[in-house]
């Protein structure tokens, strides 16, 4: 089986480099993603988390026999992927990425992305998900089962694309996919700091003849940091020793304003989906 596509385009990043790929069920076993990244034809036994109770209820799905139509449909299709990006945009609250932020006061975007592909066919017939119920659970740290999470219903956009924004980070992050062509899926994944960029510091004025040091925190982890001045990316890595290195060098360099950004990475999953983290900090600096 040829890899998702998601996956390609992370491994394009570079993120598959020092990210663990852990699957991260919810309380049960058989809402987890299969192994096989094979679809299910027991489709619909359950449906998403109820909104009040966290507890699943049943969905019959319909009959359209569209991506995330009936069970006569699912024999066609290989696999399917259900993949959950949260980003996080701290300095929407504040002036700058030096700043410590509120996690309360953190916008928050969520995209999922949901296609199917037919069995014998390659990426380019691969075909949107229109019908699922996405959500996504925000909980307190030490949450596991489904009631311990609030939950944000995604609104579908077109092309098997989903979203939903919210106010606030979570310690815990839960996402939820179901649907007629799937079996629930369910993949948890612990938030980590936000962080900031502790140098250079916004306005300050640097030399064009000298690199110029990036320090941020937190550095390592399974985080993966891509450096970029002037949307030009400059380094990435997900080593420590890498991270802790980070610098525009002087030859990128010239006379005016430029903005350094930073972008961090945290992604949980298996081959056909997962959650992706994306957390963003910039400064503007001048150079002469």
């Amino acid at each position: 089986m040829n890899s998702p596509t998601w996956m390609l385009r992370l491994l394009t990043l570079g993120l598959a480099a020092g990210l663990s790929l852990t699957a991260c069920g919810g309380d049960d076993p058989e809402d987890d993603t299969p192994d096989s990244g094979q679809i299910d034809a027991d489709a619909g036994d359950s449906g998403e988390p109820d909104e009040d109770t966290g507890e699943p209820e049943e969905d019959a799905g319909d009959d359209t026999g569209e991506p995330g139509g009936d069970d006569d449909a699912i024999a066609d299709f290989e696999w399917a992927e259900t993949m959950m990006y949260v980003r996080a945009y701290p300095d929407r609250a504040v002036a700058n990425g030096n700043e410590e932020v509120d996690p309360a006061q953190v916008p928050v975007e969520f995209t999922a992305e949901l296609v199917a592909r037919p069995t014998e066919t390659d990426e380019d017939q691969e075909l949107p998900i229109t019908t699922a119920t996405v959500r996504i659970g925000l909980g307190e740290e030490g949450a596991s089962s489904n009631e311990d999470f609030t939950w944000i219903d995604l609104t579908h956009q077109g092309g098997g694309v989903y979203t939903a924004e919210t106010t606030g980070t979570a310690a815990v992050y839960r996402a939820s996919f179901e649907g007629s062509i799937l079996t629930t899926r369910l993949y948890t994944d612990e938030s980590e700091p936000y962080g900031r960029i502790i140098a250079p510091v916004d306005g300050q004025t640097y030399p064009a003849t000298a690199d110029i040091p990036v320090d941020f925190e937190p550095i390592g982890g399974t985080v993966f940091a891509v450096l970029s001045l002037n949307d030009t990316e400059i380094e990435r890595s997900s080593r420590a020793a890498d991270q802790e290195e980070f610098a525009i060098p002087s030859s990128e360099l010239s006379a005016g304003t430029h903005e350094v950004n930073l972008l961090r990475f945290h992604l949980s999953g298996t081959e056909t989906g997962g959650i992706v983290r994306e957390i963003e900090r910039s400064v503007s600096i001048v150079v002469e």
